[in-house]
Parts: structure tokens; C-alpha cells; sequence
């Protein structure tokens, strides 16, 4: 692909670019940096001066003619530990029915679309003591898809196959498809040499072969699948990816199996959500890492709110449709809410009681003078508030049947009128802008979550329409304020009028003081029409 550049209009700015072009050039050459390999610096064209500046070297960071760091490449070298079933040449597998592995209840559902897969062993590897070197088998065809979204670990499943198969025999090949399943579609794939394999080693990302979210969503992709399986030749595929990758497997394992095609299918289960646990997978890769990243940015806030007093920081962790992740980060850093969004669902919790017990937390912690905290919550907690999957399904049916036109009519909400009523206006136009991400399956968190300033908006108009006192509702603010600090994250409110913010600036020091003092200021939280009861 050419590259065509723009013409410079000024004959010094020309030469001012073909000088640079030269020096860039010569620093990125070969000779270049085989004599400054040794050393440990790099060198910057500045484009102001057109003059080179030497630099130190960062451990963290890439130098200029470089796409990985030191620290990258030291990581490279690591050699995983492996299980002693794995790390000896031979292996001893023991086929098993797998029935103490298995819910019964939920197998007898799902093994009515799985017929042909339905009472296939289970293989379990166990250590031997054969000391034998390997003398080797037939040559493989194996191929890999990355799926869903990354997770730290991947990579390493891939060199993990890819060592096996060329241990296994020298001829064997691993082939990669690029892009996730519509790889496997559009026969888009590269094949896995050394050199290739040897650069992401032990790094995070899928950028390898890429990843994608494509889907088996008829027969027509099924055969597609089988033309490619045939054309290459292949002897195994390997699906890495959460549920919804690991239910495409099993899909194409299925039809496969029907059609008697010798090849082995497996799903690799990677999701950082960890919900893909049973008794025979105890975690999947990517959940471990990920919690003990949150935990460390969660455990900071812990500290910092201390520190700073008066904040509230509001986290959102992943988990749509499971609260694994923000319950094993509340277990490591123990702050002072944590929803879990099974428990809502099991209790019925509605939304309302949710957030009057969250500010009757706010309110006890007042009285112990401790006006801060951390609350956590996953980010799909809307799929799990029972009035919420109601309300969503009510605007699907009367968005279905209405114009695009004419303005949304809330009389016709049967069950969740009230709810409607108790959301932010903000909220509403979120739910009713995009429908494919407000249908029960998809919904999330983010899709109702809103920022300060959008809160601001939304109470300045409440309180213009209620004809609410103007000192009580700037002591309102003030209060909010006091709490949060004003952090992206928090409920603080804002308002639009000049004229009332610089009325409040100037009694904002007297005014802290005085919600400092007097406790029962703190009560007006309560009258906040997003706290009603």
C-alpha cells in the first residue's frame, strides 16, 4: 500500500523534512543500531532544533526503533511451570464419564441440542514415570481462534499448542485465524512459525492473531466451517474464549460429529468474568489477573478517600451477567459497599431500596465522622434488579408497535409506570435512545450510568419545577459536594445559573462549615428525589 504525502508549500519546510527523513533514516538503520545495540540509550529527532538528543533508556518503555520493552523481552524468556501430568513426555489418559463433574438437572436440558456430542468420555491426564524421551507421531493440523474479549493468558495457550504440536512432530503445523471466528469464515488465517510465536510469548492481549465476536448463527455458517475443516486438512480446532465462544464450539463440535468428520474440537475457557466454573474447571485464565488489578486500584481509592475525606468513589467493575469479579475484589479490599447482583436478584431487590440503603450507609457513616468510602458494584447490576428486566421488556413491546416519530407515551407502561416515573429523565432517554442494547440480554450498567453533571442537570430542572427553596437546594448542593468532592464518579450536583454559582462560591466556605456542624442538614439528603423511599 502506498503511502502519498502532501506537497510542502515551503521550500525550506522540504528541506527541513528531507534532513530529518535522512537522520531518521540512518537511526533506524541496521548498521546503526547493531554499533548502539550495547549501549543503553536511545536517540530523538527533535523537529524544531533538527538535532539529536540522546536519552536514557526506560525499562517500561520501547525505544524508537523498537516495539517491545526490556521488561517485555526479560518476560519473554519466562518458561511457565507445568503441571507434572504435562511436563513429562508421556501421558497416561484415563477416559471418564465425567458424571461427578456434571449437573445432572441442567445436562438433561442441554444435552437434547447436543445429541451426537451427548455421552462422549471425559479425558483425564495423569502423571506417569515414564522417563522415555518421545520418539515422536504424526503430523498435526491444528487451528486456533481467539474469541471474545482479551484476557492475560492467551498467548500462552497459543505457544503452549504450538510447542506440543512441534514436539509432537517437527512437520506439524499450527495455523491461526485472524479475527476470531469470521476468520475461520473468510479462510483468513497465517500460519505460526518460531519467529512469530517467539514475540508474544508470555505478553497480554490477543493482538496476535487478533480477536473478534462473530457467532454460528445458521446451518449455512456450519458448512462454510466444514468446507474450511476439509480444504486444510485440519486434525484439530481450538476455540479460546468465554461462554458465548465456548457455546460456538460446542455448536460446531456437534455438527462435525454428525457428519463424521475426524477432527477434534476444544473450547478453551477464557473469561475475565469467571463464570465459567464447575466442579472440572476450578477458574478460568483472565479472572485471576484481573481482580488483582482492580484490587490494587480499589485498595488506592480505600486509601485515598482517607486521605482526602468528604469523597465517595463509586467502582464499577466487569461482570455483566455474573458478580464474581466485584465480589473477590470486595473480599481483597473490604470496602464499605458491595452489591452483588445474584443476591438482588434472589431477594427481588427494586431499585429504590438500593439506593436508600446505600445513603443510609452515607448517613451512619456521618454520625461516626467518617464521611467517605468506596462502593462497589458490577457492571451489568441492572440485568439483575427484577422491576428493571420488567421495565425494559414493557418499552421493547410499545417501541415495537409505536412510530419512530411520535414522542414516547408512559401511560402505556402497565407494571413499571412507577419505576419510570422514580428514573432520572437522563436515564429515560438513555433507555429509550438505543434499543439493541436495552434488550434484557444485552443491557448494562454503563447504559444508565451518568456523570455528575448529567445528575446536575437533571436536579436543576427538578428543582425549578418543585419550587424548591433556593438556600435549602444550595445547601443541598453543598452537602453532595461536601460528600463527594466533586469526582467524576460521584452524585454531586451542579448547577447552570451564573448568578447561583457565584452566590454559592462565595458561601461555600461558611455554608461547609455549617453542614459540617449541623447534623440534620445531612437529613435533606433523604428529600433528594433520586433517595425516595
Amino acid at each position: 500500500m502506498e503511502k502519498h504525502k502532501e506537497k510542502e508549500s515551503n521550500p525550506s519546510q522540504v528541506k527541513d523534512t528531507e534532513m530529518l527523513n535522512c537522520l531518521m533514516q540512518k537511526l533506524t538503520s541496521k548498521n546503526f543500531l547493531e554499533e548502539k545495540e550495547t549501549k543503553n540509550r536511545f536517540y530523538l529527532v527533535e523537529n524544531k532544533d533538527v538535532k539529536i538528543t540522546k536519552l536514557k533508556e526506560h525499562g517500561h518503555s520501547a525505544s524508537l526503533n523498537d516495539n517491545l520493552s526490556p521488561l517485555q523481552y526479560e518476560r519473554i524468556k519466562y518458561k511457565p511451570t507445568l503441571p507434572k501430568a504435562l511436563a513429562s513426555e508421556y501421558q497416561i489418559l484415563d477416559e471418564d464419564f465425567g458424571d461427578e463433574f456434571i449437573n445432572k438437572k441442567e445436562y438433561e436440558e442441554i444435552k437434547k441440542f447436543f445429541k451426537s456430542i451427548d455421552g462422549l468420555p471425559m479425558i483425564n491426564v495423569k502423571e506417569t514415570k515414564n522417563n522415555e524421551l518421545f520418539k515422536g507421531g504424526n503430523v498435526l493440523k491444528i487451528g486456533i481462534i481467539l474469541s471474545g474479549g482479551p484476557a492475560p493468558g492467551g498467548h500462552n495457550v497459543i505457544s503452549g499448542i504450538y510447542d506440543y504440536a512441534k514436539r509432537y512432530n517437527e512437520e506439524s503445523q499450527v495455523i491461526g485465524f485472524l479475527g476470531g471466528i469470521d476468520g475461520l469464515y473468510n479462510k483468513n488465517y497465517v500460519t505460526i512459525t518460531d519467529n512469530l510465536m517467539n514475540k508474544f510469548r508470555n505478553l497480554g492481549g490477543f493482538n496476535m492473531l487478533w480477536s473478534g465476536r462473530g457467532k454460528v448463527r445458521n446451518k449455512d455458517d456450519l458448512l462454510a466451517i466444514e468446507n474450511i475443516v476439509l480444504k486444510l486438512k485440519l486434525n484439530g480446532l481450538v476455540i479460546i474464549g468465554g461462554d458465548g465462544s465456548n457455546s460456538n464450539a460446542a455448536l460446531i463440535a456437534e455438527y462435525l460429529k454428525e457428519r463424521n468428520i475426524p477432527i477434534s474440537v476444544i473450547g478453551v475457557p477464557k473469561t475475565i468474568d469467571g463464570d465459567l466454573k464447575s466442579e472440572a474447571i476450578e477458574i478460568s485464565f483472565g479472572f485471576d489477573t484481573a481482580t488483582r488489578t482492580y484490587s490494587e486500584i480499589i485498595g488506592n481509592l480505600c486509601t485515598d478517600v482517607k486521605t482526602g475525606n468528604n469523597v465517595y468513589h463509586v467502582v464499577r467493575v466487569m461482570g455483566r451477567s455474573a458478580s464474581h469479579v466485584v465480589l473477590e475484589c470486595a473480599l481483597q479490599t473490604r470496602p464499605n459497599v458491595v452489591l452483588i447482583g445474584e443476591e438482588v436478584e434472589r431477594d427481588k431487590i427494586p431499585l429504590k431500596t438500593i439506593v436508600n440503603n446505600i445513603v443510609n450507609i452515607i448517613l451512619k457513616r456521618h454520625d461516626l465522622n467518617k464521611n467517605y468510602g468506596v462502593i462497589l458494584l458490577p457492571e451489568g447490576l441492572i440485568e439483575f434488579i427484577p422491576e428493571m428486566k420488567i421495565l425494559i421488556e414493557e418499552l421493547n413491546v410499545i417501541l415495537k408497535t409505536s412510530s419512530p416519530s411520535e414522542p414516547f407515551d408512559a401511560s402505556k407502561l402497565k407494571e413499571s409506570k412507577e419505576l419510570w416515573n422514580f428514573l432520572p429523565q437522563i436515564i429515560r432517554d438513555q433507555l429509550l435512545l438505543d434499543r439493541e442494547s436495552t434488550e434484557p440480554s444485552k443491557i448494562k450498567e454503563s447504559d444508565w450510568g451518568c456523570r455528575s453533571n448529567q445528575f446536575g442537570s437533571f436536579y436543576n430542572k427538578l428543582y425549578a419545577d418543585n419550587d424548591i427553596n433556593e438556600k435549602r437546594s444550595e445547601i443541598f448542593s453543598l452537602a453532595h459536594e461536601y460528600y463527594n468532592d466533586e469526582h467524576d464518579h460521584s452524585f454531586s450536583i451542579y448547577t447552570n445559573d451564573e448568578k447561583q454559582d457565584q452566590i454559592k462560591n462565595k458561601r461555600k466556605f461558611s455554608l461547609r462549615k455549617e453542614i459540617r456542624n449541623n447534623k440534620e442538614i445531612v437529613k435533606h439528603l433523604k428529600k433528594c428525589p433520586l433517595f425516595l423511599k
